[in-house]
């Protein structure tokens, strides 16, 4: 994905599309999927109060489960594996990996997530406490700065080394995820309407 030269540029741009494309497709439809026939189901039987039950310790689990991996310097709940680079080899169509690329990682459950806010985002949509469109979000949260970076990559090898940021240790997005789960979960403690 790092040509220099134009043709290079623009074949590392549809695959960064096809995958954002893929990537975006896949989470919003594993959570429309899971609100519309998973969270209706939960929503006509049980009761407020479980409901509020279940996202309360999802949120407490996955902040546990977040400062856990901020201490071992590691990834959270998930699967612990990455999307196989023999996926590149499956298809003389270049356009082939970045798609099933793409699939993979927007399916949330199916590799390593550095936040257990993936999760919570699964459960949320489980209980009927998730709108319809929220895995778009999630899928898109992912795929704009991807592609932001990818618009802003240098033109060459040697503005590579000097240009391109340093890698952002897991330990920063933890951090904004066990906030934004704190947040959740005051939230819910203040207004329990949220998963009503």
């Amino acid at each position: 994905m790092q040509g220099t030269s134009p043709s290079g540029r623009r074949q590392a741009t549809r695959y960064a599309l096809i995958l954002a494309a893929a990537h975006v497709a896949a989470a919003g439809l594993l959570v429309f999927l899971l609100t519309q026939v998973v969270g209706l189901t939960v929503l006509a039987h049980s009761s407020a109060a479980e409901r509020l039950l279940v996202v309360g310790a999802a949120v407490l689990a996955g902040v546990v489960l977040d400062v856990r991996a901020m201490r071992r310097r590691s990834y959270s709940m998930g699967l612990e594996r990455q999307t196989p680079k023999a996926l590149a080899h499956t298809s003389r169509e270049w356009w082939v990996t970045p798609l099933l690329w793409g699939a993979d990682t927007g399916l949330i459950w199916t590799t390593y997530r550095v936040s257990f806010c993936s999760w919570l985002l699964l459960v949320l949509a489980s209980v009927g406490a998730a709108p319809p469109w929220a895995g778009l979000v999630y899928g898109l949260a992912f795929t704009v700065p991807l592609l932001v970076v990818l618009a802003w990559r240098p033109a060459s090898a040697a503005e590579c080394e000097v240009n391109v940021p340093k890698r952002t240790r897991p330990q920063v997005a933890q951090a904004f995820g066990v906030a934004s789960m704190v947040l959740l979960g005051g939230s819910l403690l203040w207004l329990p309407h949220v998963v009503a």
